[in-house]
């Protein structure tokens, strides 16, 4: 308190603190009465409660105990039994029900008809235990449906034997009627719980506190000490902050209790009198002592505070530069009226001597305003550095503007809130060129700086030494040169992505090109060595020897198919295959791949996991997850191949997990994005696992990835499972093909290559059909000039003219045509397109004589597409 308002306020204070002390105990008095009150009104009704419950406790203990010594229950027959049990109810209020059950459990008789059994009941088991009277736990009868407490009896036989027991039904409802003869204060509430904690009956009832709740533990740790009843303050159940007034039930002296009754009520009812006469005291007291407050501050602001806080406000302005302003106090004949006169002259001489100094710092400020815009309005960030703290100056207008601060906030900075300080250029570097500047060398080169969001971008500095104002300062240019940067690095990806993307056109290229002559050569290979194989004048030698060559052309087939599968486009054939049946046919091809010291482990579901899928295009993805996990181990490990079916869902997965060095969160992020590799420069393309997500996206799945760096990486293929039944097993192919199969109807047969031309002629001449031969598609058309022609066999890729082109010329003049077209290409027109023309059908190359008869016999079946 050290001004004299303060003062005068603290002898306020001091001389009504009597009066506020008198209004406080009286207060306290009254909150301590209406305590004291409340806690006796709720244990007396707690007490009350549990009194006439024990009451009639004691009364269903002794009509146990009567039935007991009835014969009828002695030596029972159930009519007897029910018929004295129900009247016993009729005259019972409290009793739900009353039954007898044999040692066993068995219900015997019961006033309450149901079937049902006891043996395991809580009631039941201790009397069979004790063989006296006893409690069970809190139920809802299975002959009532009543919340109630079952209590029992064991009926002896006269060794002591229990034979029987009776057992009565307590409905807790019966509570209602108990609590209704009490007066309770508005707001109370009963609450019965059980040995184990358990809220059984709540009075009123609540749609939170409900039977079965658990009680809490600061509430049971007040009922479970030493005091069979007592009150205690606490949060009940309802979060409603309550006085409590409990009482402990046993059955039996010595026992431990069974039943716990607490009556609550409300701490703002029990103290709404409380309440109502602190009210009043405090309105009371704060009127007095506003009435008396005001009048001193009134008294006190204008004969003493006032003046003098004028005196202050005018210094402090004064001291601002202020020196018009005066004190007004001229007029008054006491002290204050002394200083204010004293104070006014001093004003008076600084204002004069104030006048003198703006006029020249005007033109000071005037000469400093033109420099400072100049500076401001370079394009260049400009820094004014100390040499020898490196401590920040001044800066224009561009710099606040490029690193995001405002002028304040960069003064306050340090030149390492400015850069990375991190390779490619570390603080050692700046370190260097810092001195070569402070020796007169000016220095020019490029940073890694930092704006002050702690976003990063490329800049272009030059410092030189400089005397500023007398001093030696070093002055910084930043130019900002991110967009050049960031061209010169995308002009560097597209560079090395353009020069992947045409080696692995190259590949592609080359690899189809391998495979189309690969396969025209196979063609006659294989349906010539089927042909002599089944020829009769071959002997058993020679045919033996066909079939060799049938198995290597087969073989050589399904690798080609298996190498090219990894890079053409082409058409997918979708059947309905087990996944499971996938890999244990490619597994082989697999392990032959991945290096010896990898140990390749397959899980599979043993019910079949059925999808609609091309199995080659899975393949696939297989053997590039496989590879991809490979070539993350690094020496030995494991590769763990499972597949199931998700029961949760219909979905197939197929799991590829391995035990190698595992990815960051970046390298995860960037996973599967194309020519992405973490390979070094020319070991890999990056396209793996982009191949596998547009595979398995094509399929309608999806791919997900799971890794820690150093544990190792999951993989996870997710098909649509296939809902139908399974796909029905290929009828085997026939032994022979039909003959004259199309008598009188003639083929046009357009192929450039001689071998494939020839065995397919002579194959369409063992058909029935009457052939005409065309090795360009120009040729075919002069041929086709004067025939009904009824198919038309043309390769796909033909000097010229490609098949389907020459189809459509043909369908012009010849709209019945039918046509089957082949390739050995694996970019067709047909793959580039995915379909084929209407009427039309497609062979790869190279086939089998079967397949060749089985797709003209079924071509000519077909109706003819208009």
């Amino acid at each position: 308190m050290r001004t004299i308002k303060g003062r005068l306020l603290a002898i306020f204070l001091m001389a009504t603190a009597p009066l506020f002390l008198y209004f406080g105990l009286g207060v306290f008095a009254n909150y301590k009465s209406d305590l004291r009150a409340a806690e006796e009104k709720s244990l007396r009704a707690a007490l009350a409660l549990t009194r006439e419950y024990a009451a009639e406790v004691d009364g269903l203990h002794a009509l146990l105990e009567t039935l007991a010594t009835h014969p009828a229950m002695r030596n029972p027959q159930p009519g007897e039994c029910l018929a004295i049990l129900e009247r016993v109810h009729a005259s019972t209020p409290y009793v739900d029900n009353l039954g007898l059950a044999d040692a066993e459990g068995r219900v015997i008789a019961s006033s309450v008809q149901g079937h049902y059994r006891v043996e395991d009941r809580k009631y039941f088991l201790d009397a069979l235990r004790t063989r006296a009277f006893s409690v069970g736990e809190y139920v809802v009868g299975r002959a009532t449906g009543h919340p109630t407490l079952h209590f029992s009896l064991p009926v002896l036989d006269p060794q002591g034997r229990v034979t029987h027991v009776l057992f009565a039904s307590y409905n807790l409802n019966r509570f209602e009627t108990i609590i209704s003869h009490q007066n309770l204060p508005p707001g109370a509430v009963l609450n019965l719980t059980d040995h184990n904690g358990r809220v059984i009956y709540r009075h009123p009832r609540d749609p939170v506190v409900k039977p079965g709740l658990q009680d809490q533990p600061h509430l049971r740790a007040q009922v479970d000490g030493t005091r069979e009843e007592g009150v205690f303050r606490a949060v009940g159940l309802d979060k409603v902050e309550r006085l409590f007034g409990f009482r402990r039930l046993r059955l039996h002296p010595g026992d431990a209790p069974y039943l716990y009754a607490r009556v609550t009520i409300p701490v703002p009812i029990a103290f709404a009198d409380a309440n109502r006469f602190a009210g009043w005291a405090l309105g009371s007291f704060l009127l007095t002592a506003a009435l008396a407050f005001g009048l001193l501050h009134l008294l006190a602001e204008r004969h003493l505070v006032g003046p003098i806080r004028r005196l202050s406000r005018v210094a402090r302005e004064a001291g601002s530069g202020d020196f018009a302003i005066r004190s007004q106090l001229e007029t008054r004949q006491d002290e204050i009226g002394q200083v204010g006169r004293a104070f006014d002259k001093m004003v008076a001489s600084l204002e004069a001597r104030q006048e003198e100094r703006d006029r020249a710092e005007a033109a000071l400020r005037e000469s400093e305003g033109k420099l400072r815009t100049l500076i401001d309005r370079i394009s260049d960030a400009l820094l004014v550095l100390d040499l020898d703290g490196h401590a920040i100056l001044d800066v224009n207008q561009t710099m606040c503007a490029m690193y995001g601060y405002t002028r304040e906030e960069a003064l306050g900075a340090t030149i390492s809130d400015l850069s990375l300080g991190e390779p490619p250029y570390t603080s050692a570097d700046a370190a260097a060129h810092f001195a070569r500047m402070a020796g007169g060398e000016p220095q020019v080169f490029e940073w890694r700086a930092r704006r002050r969001d702690q976003s990063l971008f490329w800049a272009e500095v030059s410092m030189r030494r400089a005397t500023l104002g007398g001093a030696e300062r070093c002055l910084v240019l930043v130019r900002d040169i991110t967009e050049r940067k960031d061209s010169e690095a995308e002009r560097g990806r597209l560079t090395e992505q353009l020069h992947q993307a045409q080696k692995m056109e190259s590949i592609g290229r080359l690899a189809g090109g391998i495979a189309h002559d690969f396969n025209n050569l196979l063609t006659p290979i294989m349906i010539y060595s089927e042909l002599l194989a089944e020829d009769p004048a071959a002997g058993s030698r020679d045919g033996r020897k066909a079939h060799q060559i049938l198995s290597a052309a087969a073989k050589a087939k399904a690798l080609i198919s298996k190498l090219m599968g990894l890079s053409r486009k082409q058409i997918l054939n979708l059947e309905i295959v087990d996944i499971h049946r996938v890999i244990e046919s490619f597994i082989d091809i697999i392990r032959r791949t991945i290096r010896e010291n990898i140990d390749i482990t397959v899980e599979c579901a043993d019910q079949p996991l059925l999808v609609r899928a091309d199995a080659t295009q899975i393949e696939q993805v297989l053997m590039n997850l496989v590879i991809n996990a490979g070539d993350a181990i690094q020496g030995g490990g494991r590769i763990r191949i499972r597949a199931w079916r998700d029961p949760r869902e219909a979905r197939v997965r197929i799991a590829v997990e391995d035990t190698g060095c595992g990815m960051d969160a970046e390298t995860l992020r960037r996973v599967f994005e194309p020519f992405f590799t973490t390979k070094p420069k020319g070991e890999g393309t990056g396209l793996g696992l982009a191949t596998v997500l547009g595979i398995v996206q094509q399929h309608g799945g999806e791919v997900t990835v799971e890794s820690t760096p150093g544990e190792g990486s999951r993989f996870v293929v997710t098909l649509p499972a296939h809902q139908g039944p399974a796909a029905p097993e290929p009828a085997p192919a026939a032994s022979a093909l039909p003959q004259a199969a199309a008598r009188g109807q003639i083929a046009l047969l357009a192929e450039d290559n001689d071998l494939v031309r020839a065995i397919a002629a002579e194959l369409l001449h063992r058909l029935g059909f009457e052939v005409l031969e065309a090795p360009a598609p120009a040729e075919a058309l002069v041929l086709a000039t004067g025939h009904r022609v009824d198919l038309l066999i043309s390769d796909v890729i033909m000097p010229g003219m490609n098949g389907p082109q020459l189809y459509h010329r043909l369908r012009e003049t010849q709209p019945w045509l039918r046509a089957i077209f082949m390739s050995g290409h694996t970019d067709s027109i047909l793959v580039e397109h995915g379909q084929l023309p209407p009427g039309t059908d497609f062979l790869q190359k190279p086939f089998s004589r079967e397949a060749f008869g089985e797709r003209v016999s079924r071509m000519m079946a077909a109706p003819i597409e208009a």
